[in-house]
């Protein structure tokens, strides 16, 4: 937590499933390609090249109703296809 702030973060580079959402709302294939991207995304946007990782958010909402959270390193399934 920065006291200055009053903001906090989450110091891993793992994200994680919302599972309740995740479990309800997807099968267990899209929840592995989900999961491959978002790894694939955070060693992009760690490497700075922020557009592509942009491309890897954009197409994760696009194709799975998935948002990403980088505050909370945590993902979740906005809605059902």
């Amino acid at each position: 937590m920065n006291d200055k702030t009053r903001e906090w973060r989450v110091l891993s580079d793992d994200y994680r499933p919302k599972l309740k959402e995740v479990q309800e709302n997807s099968q267990k294939e899209e929840v592995e390609i989900v999961e491959s991207q978002i790894v694939k995304r955070a060693a992009v946007k760690k490497s700075k090249s922020y557009q592509e990782a942009n491309a890897i958010r954009d197409d994760l909402q696009d194709a799975y109703s998935v948002l990403v959270g980088d505050k909370t390193k945590e993902w979740k399934i906005v809605s059902s296809k």
